[in-house]
């Protein structure tokens, strides 16, 4: 250790240094002060020799680096402060001013890499977008580079050259799980849970013009498919029984037999590419498979099946679609759940996706209250209910709460059989094409 190293590393001189840099990095010269208070005996003597200060009793003081960087330059060693501050904390001090110069030059030379990938206009553009701090993607490609820049680098490649081979360029279309697995060998790459799947949704709705990143699943869904990529459309499905059609339509003898036989159909979201001529006949839809499966029994034991949808909890892609496609027919949809947080807030989603379609189906105050006994409503279950606000029945959680507890559909399915037993006829509604 040099006789420098030894003097700036004396104990009373150990607060001093790491104030005095983070004043010199945040002005980026020699300028300013810093404070020290309860300054201890070897403190005040280090700092008084050092400046030339009688700090005798003093438990604080207010030190200039100007006046630190004319004492070290007239001092035996002759150095500056920037000198002194490097020998403590090494060679590479830099103030904030050179961090922020450093961290531009490096985002430069990070897109300069990158600029000749692009092969169509509307990718370079985005590019563009992304270098200039703005942009759908900019903050998904920030967290990528501020973790890893190789990572980032090749991320942002792969991207770019997707973009450039979306299928809707040559008007053509191809499973996303295919065209990620030609583009990466991983069928799975594009997936959202992936910065590259993030980055290449990001990259086609600017590429085209689709506006702000889509955040929910049918509008991501819609976004791949305008770039001509097709999703899972298996995997999402809808539990059906007894829905009708028009008798025009080419499908119509198999919902006509899942009615006639009390056969339960499953409808995948690949069902719904093609148009389907729904009868506006009243639906009824069940939260729980159970529920659902009652219904079918009683159905066996002979009696008419209504038109019946399980949405299985949160109703899926497919549910949702085939709600939206009743609703559009006319057809009344008439709902019911569980009676607890959960349930109310699924029939809160379905009620805001069908609008006016809606109906409550012994789901309302009067049902609740008439409901056998369920289980205890927790504290947690009740502050909840307590913020809750119901379209169809604003009084519906103060009622649960003043009970108390909750009821679940399968408790109800006797309420729900008699119900349904006791329906009027209620005749097809035809629609004018």
């Amino acid at each position: 250790m040099t006789d420098l190293e030894a003097y700036l590393n004396q104990s009373g001189l150990k607060r001093l240094w790491p104030a005095v840099k983070r004043k010199y990095e945040a002005l980026g010269r020699v300028g300013g002060s810093v404070k020290l208070t309860a300054l201890t005996p070897p403190e005040r003597e280090a700092i008084g020799g050092l400046l030339a200060l009688d700090l005798s009793g003093q438990a604080k003081c207010k030190v200039e680096l100007a006046r630190v960087d004319a004492a070290l330059r007239a001092s035996r060693f002759g150095c500056t402060l920037v000198e002194a501050l490097e020998v403590i904390y090494g060679a590479d001090l830099k103030t904030h001013r050179d961090r922020r110069h450093a961290a531009a030059q490096a985002w430069e030379d990070f897109f300069a890499v990158l600029e000749k990938t692009p092969r169509r206009k509307e990718t370079a553009r985005w590019l563009a977008e992304l270098k200039a701090g703005r942009g759908a993607g900019y903050r998904t490609l920030l967290a990528l580079y501020r973790r890893s820049r190789e990572q980032a680098l090749a991320t942002l490649d792969t991207c770019l050259r997707a973009l450039d081979r979306l299928p809707v360029w040559e008007i053509s279309r191809t499973r996303l799980p295919v065209f990620a697995a030609e583009l990466t060998g991983n069928p799975h790459a594009l997936d959202l849970n992936t910065s590259l799947g993030r980055l290449v949704l990001s990259g086609i709705t600017c590429v085209l013009g689709l506006g702000e990143t889509p955040l929910t699943a049918a509008e991501q869904r819609e976004a791949w498919r305008r770039a001509g990529l097709g999703d899972d459309d298996i995997s999402s499905s809808v539990a059906v029984a007894g829905l009708k059609v028009r008798p025009h339509d080419p499908r119509a003898v198999i919902f006509a037999a899942s009615q006639a036989t009390a056969t339960p159909l499953l409808l995948p979201l690949r069902f719904f590419q093609q148009e389907t001529a729904w009868a506006a006949a009243p639906v009824y839809v069940v939260e729980n498979p159970t529920v659902f499966s009652a219904i079918l029994d009683a159905a066996d034991a002979g009696w008419e099946l209504p038109p019946l949808i399980n949405v299985s909890g949160q109703p899926s892609v497919a549910a949702l679609t085939l709600l939206d496609e009743l609703a559009a027919a006319g057809a009344p949809i008439y709902y019911s759940g569980d009676f607890d947080w959960e349930g109310l807030q699924i029939g809160l989603r379905v009620a805001e996706r069908c609008g006016r379609a809606f109906r409550p189906w012994f789901f309302d105050t009067r049902a609740y209250q008439a409901a056998p006994a369920g289980l205890p409503l927790t504290p947690t279950q009740a502050g909840r209910l307590a913020a809750l606000s119901v379209l169809w029945d604003p009084q519906l959680p103060a009622a649960i709460r003043a009970r108390g507890v909750v009821v679940y559909q399968e408790a109800m399915v006797p309420n729900l059989l008699a119900g349904l037993r006791s329906r009027p006829p209620v005749p097809v509604q035809r629609r004018r094409d």
